[in-house]
């Protein structure tokens, strides 16, 4: 055995490593605490270790303290032991074994905390803040329950340690740490008042929250063996973060799934396209804590679950966490996996599918497909065809000269959207030939990529286009809210992919959906996607003859919507209360109705509960 005396330096939060923050209690006195942020090789900082995620080892940790304060770690905490002679005042605590588990993963913290709990299946669950904040931590405690709990049903493993503790802290340099057992959060993801804190500040903890969570199986329990493979910690709990969210708060899944569209698969497609930002998904030069390891990573996920299903997905996990509990993997790993647990799926040439030839294109090459649906007649059956979003001329050498296996799928809205059947066939790669194969293409279908599915753009030919604004037009509620979203991403990022390329382009198509998709709607959806288009829309009118027009346009696309949300009145709907916390900015700014007289309202009521609110509630 090994002993070191070793001292180390407590440093400023943004240095990472152990650190020191403090808050302000309403007396204007300073209360100091520490934690520690270990991701990816500051345990070095703190103790000597080979500090690698593949060196992996059971810690124990002992921590000296003040009296009076609160000692955690990874582990269930013991009884604190009151220190004697020279260190009166002063406690000591010896944590059990922690689980084996990589270096990064250590976490402890000291401070004067405070605490929500419950006991959920067994497992105790906490949250912490610090003291003045005991009325904020229900929400915390109870979403951290739940996500936990669908987590182990979903893939059939119980979360392995005896408790779950989520820690709110003033300062801390990211948005929260997965820790094994002790989770460290910004103090505003765990401190919920329940009476000001906003739709979208539960929305968020409870997001974060189920992410973190995830981590306890994708990352602590099995842990990408080098942080080239972050892919397998990150993409996994950015997919996990809303579809066990899902089962944890089942009556806010229309608003869980269209926040997957607007905050995951749109921002990843144009981090994706840019290529100052864009890399493979396996990241040779990681750790890349970006949104492609976080956004297309979780894309691909979702690409992959809608080929093999959720059996053989959630079966494949199974035995993924099962097989590599407590070490390493790398992305083989989990394609084996789902290679094994694929036999009846085939592939784009008929074959059984094999989860390498189908992900290997899409991990080892960045960028990703325009698909182009191309009608030529009213008549005759759409025929798709791929190619790299960005100019290969542009883009470095790839082994499959970015082109992919896609599964597309399409939607055929004649029978309306609850009676309309999902259509998935598979575009085949330019570089693998397969045997004459027959797809069955409907003559009539309106929207590719439907539901979103696959990480790729779509851009239709003018009888395609014209075909899927016809039906938007007679009967909008057909179209699913993430097809709508869908097109309003595609048509901006193709309109600036011809900007970008100095080639003719207009905003007339764009226009279009918008007047089609945001009128007469509660949902929030659309009019997210329509955020990315207004300012630069006002901004091309701002100084010109044709501004009253553009006011004027906002105001049509507003007004119905003003008149069905109202704004004095209260809802336990996320999507409704969001879609009013976002729009009515927008109607007070181009005079819509009296939202002017709501906002002054909305204002004024705001200011008055935040009067009486302890310390630490991010929005007072």
């Amino acid at each position: 055995m090994l002993q070191f005396v070793y001292t180390g330096t407590i440093h400023d939060y943004l240095d990472t490593g152990l650190y020191y923050t403090s808050y302000v209690d309403t007396s204007g006195t300073s209360h100091f605490m520490l934690a520690t942020h270990l991701e990816p090789a500051r345990a070095r900082w703190v103790f000597p270790c080979l500090d690698e995620p593949a060196y992996k080892a059971v810690f124990h940790i002992t921590l000296i303290y003040p009296k009076g304060l609160v000692a955690l770690a990874n582990a269930m905490e013991r009884t604190p032991v009151s220190m004697k002679s020279s260190l009166d005042g002063w406690e000591v605590i010896q944590f059990p074994p922690s689980l084996k588990m990589s270096t990064y993963l250590v976490a402890f913290a000291i401070g004067p905390y405070v605490k929500a709990e419950k006991i959920e299946h067994g497992i105790l669950v906490r949250s912490w803040g610090w003291t003045g904040q005991e009325e904020y931590l229900e929400f915390a405690v109870n979403a951290s329950a739940k996500c936990l709990h669908r987590m182990g049903i979903y893939l059939n493993y119980t979360y392995p340690y005896k408790k779950s503790d989520q820690i709110g802290l003033p300062e801390f340099i990211a948005g929260a740490m997965e820790n094994y057992g002790l989770i460290v959060y910004r103090y505003q993801y765990v401190a919920i008042h329940p009476k000001i804190s906003t739709t979208e500040a539960k929305e968020a903890a409870a997001r974060v929250i189920c992410h973190e969570l995830s981590h306890q199986w994708f990352g602590n329990t099995v842990t990408a063996a080098w942080w080239d493979d972050l892919f397998l910690n990150e993409g996994f709990a950015a997919f996990f973060e809303r579809f066990i969210m899902k089962k944890a708060i089942p009556e806010q899944t229309p608003y869980i799934e269209t926040k997957w569209y607007s905050q995951r698969v749109q921002p990843s497609l144009v981090a994706d396209a840019n290529l100052a930002s864009s890399h493979p998904l396996y990241a040779y030069n990681g750790p890349e804590f970006d949104t492609i390891t976080y956004g297309k990573g979780a894309s691909v996920l979702r690409m992959i679950y809608s080929v093999v299903g959720n059996d053989v997905f959630r079966s494949a996990l199974h035995d993924y966490i099962e097989e590599y509990q407590f070490s390493n993997a790398v992305h083989q790993n989990l394609f084996d996996k789902f290679t094994a647990h694929s036999k009846n799926i085939t592939d784009w040439c008929g074959r059984p599918l094999n989860a390498t030839s189908f992900l290997n294109p899409w991990f080892h090459q960045q960028d990703f497909p325009l698909v182009t649906v191309t009608n030529n007649q009213l008549m005759d059956p759409a025929v798709v065809s791929q190619e790299p979003f960005n100019d290969r001329s542009v883009l470095p050498k790839s082994d499959y000269n970015y082109s992919w296996p896609i599964p597309f799928i399409y939607r055929d809205y004649r029978n309306s959207y609850q009676n309309s059947q999902n259509t998935s066939q598979w575009i085949e790669p330019a570089y693998e030939q397969c045997p004459s194969t027959s797809h069955n293409r409907a003559l009539h279908w309106n929207i590719g990529n439907a539901g979103s599915w696959a990480h790729l753009r779509v851009q239709y030919d003018d009888v395609g286009f014209a075909r899927v604004m016809d039906r938007l037009k007679a009967n909008r509620d057909d179209f699913a809210m993430e097809d709508r979203m869908e097109l309003i991403g595609d048509e901006l990022a193709l309109l600036k992919r011809r900007s970008a390329a100095n080639e003719p382009f207009s905003y007339k198509n764009l226009i279009a959906v918008l007047k089609a998709v945001i009128p007469n709607s509660s949902r929030f959806g659309a009019f997210e996607m329509a955020e990315l288009v207004l300012p630069t829309l006002e901004a091309i009118f701002m100084d010109g003859p044709d501004y009253v027009l553009f006011q004027k346009l906002i105001q049509k696309l507003l007004e119905e919507n003003y008149g069905l949300l109202g704004f004095n009145v209260t809802s336990e709907d996320w999507d409704t209360n969001i879609a009013r916390y976002k729009m009515l900015p927008y109607m007070v700014r181009y005079e819509v109705g009296t939202a002017l007289d709501d906002g002054y309202k909305i204002f004024q009521q705001f200011i008055d509960e935040c009067k009486d609110t302890k310390t630490g509630v991010e929005d007072c």
